[in-house]
């Protein structure tokens, strides 16, 4: 990952973010800089290539691996750039 970073409170929420490239035409591992307890729910966009550079859409293939991983599904023959929010506990 490019550029990730997190904000964890005294109540035990985490918020983590990660900026990247997503391999193409499959799928990529996400680490995140530190794992959950419990739970989260990551949330991203991608860089659609389908519509041209520099326009995003949901990322709809996001898979929770486990409390410290995610993979992220490009369907594009070529590198994409992805923004990925995660929250939990």
């Amino acid at each position: 990952t490019e550029n990730s970073g997190y904000i964890k409170y005294r109540n035990g929420f985490l918020v983590q973010w990660i900026n990247g490239v997503a391999n193409p035409a499959g799928t990529t591992l996400i680490n995140l800089p530190i794992a959950y307890t419990r739970w989260y729910t990551p949330v991203g966009t991608i860089e659609d290539a389908s519509i041209g550079s520099g326009r995003w859409s949901i990322v709809g293939g996001t898979l929770i691996v486990n409390l410290q991983q995610v993979k992220i599904a490009n369907h594009s023959t070529g590198e994409m750039n992805f923004h990925l929010l995660v929250a939990g506990v």
